[in-house]
């Protein structure tokens, strides 16, 4: 069932990529809104008949009447006697004989024997069609995630300028308790998810258990991603400029960080660990805003002069 499935995503992917209609001048084969598909066996179109697309996969089309596109996947296909606008076999052979091709036969894969064929396209392979969609998608892939990237950055500014001596603060339990920090992670990873099924019970409880899945949770997760982030660009401040007096607000720790995160994210592993200490920590920290009990701050206000 499975190896249907993908066959047919497959195929509708080919179909809808590849066959491309006929545009030149010339005869154009009519279109019915016929379509015609087998998978695990045989299809066959007789003479005198017409079809917009067959798709065959893991079989055989025998196509003796016209039809605009032919698809076969991990098959055989024979056209004999006919007009058909395009032929795409991917990972199976194909015959053609005595027909009349409009457009292009395609193969991935495949082998197409031909005898006397009429063709007005040529035979090419989906190889660099494939490579070209993989560039394609790589390209958007890191547009993408460079535009996550941005957003993260400026929101993390934000967070920086409205809340630095927090995000100082919240960042120093990663340095000076890592362990806390990771009980918080771990509080923080399976509390909420109990919790939440804990009020969904209560019937009045689900709206708030909605919000704690689908806002709250995510959003200590964030923060704490930008928490993270603060005390990896400290520490690293502190390795190539040694201690030093930091300012009240962490925009500089905080475009390093973040920077260095969004390279590491090539390691998810790595990026993963040290998001999850940045989220224990946010835990800790919400949780001794709730105790009243206050954190201490990384950061050093630059020392008075003496009078004198």
């Amino acid at each position: 069932m499975n190896r249907r499935l993908l066959g047919a995503i497959l195929a509708g992917i080919v179909a809808l990529t590849w066959a491309v209609p006929v545009l030149a001048a010339g005869e154009v084969l009519p279109h019915t809104g016929r379509v015609l598909m087998a998978f695990g066996g045989d299809l066959v179109v007789p003479a005198g008949e017409q079809a917009d697309a067959v798709i065959v996969v893991s079989g055989h089309a025998l196509v003796l009447g016209r039809v605009n596109t032919i698809v076969v996947i991990d098959g055989t296909a024979t056209v004999t006697g006919t007009t058909i606008e395009s032929l795409v076999v991917v990972r199976g052979s194909g015959t053609v004989t005595g027909t009349h091709v409009l457009g292009d036969i395609r193969t991935f894969d495949a082998q197409v024997a031909q005898e006397g064929v009429t063709l007005d396209g040529s035979v090419r392979g989906l190889e660099s069609d494939f490579v070209a969609l993989g560039w394609a998608f790589g390209i958007g892939a890191l547009l993408i995630w460079i535009g996550i990237g941005l957003a993260t950055l400026a929101t993390g500014l934000l967070v920086a300028g409205l809340a630095g001596r927090q995000l100082r603060a919240t960042a120093a339990i990663i340095r000076r308790e890592p362990l806390r920090a990771v009980g918080g992670g771990l509080l923080g990873l399976f509390v909420p998810p109990i919790l939440a099924v804990l009020l969904i019970a209560t019937i009045v409880g689900i709206p708030l258990a909605i919000s704690v899945l689908l806002f709250i949770w995510p959003a200590m997760a964030f923060v704490g991603y930008i928490v993270a982030a603060v005390w990896l660009g400290s520490w690293v401040l502190e390795i190539t400029r040694g201690p030093a007096v930091e300012p009240e607000r962490p925009y500089l720790a905080t475009i390093i960080g973040l920077v260095l995160m969004f390279i590491l994210a090539i390691v998810p592993l790595l990026t993963g660990v040290i998001s999850f200490l940045g989220f224990g920590a946010v835990v800790v920290a919400a949780w001794r805003t709730v105790r009243g009990v206050s954190t201490p701050s990384l950061y050093r206000p630059t020392a008075a002069p003496m009078a004198g």
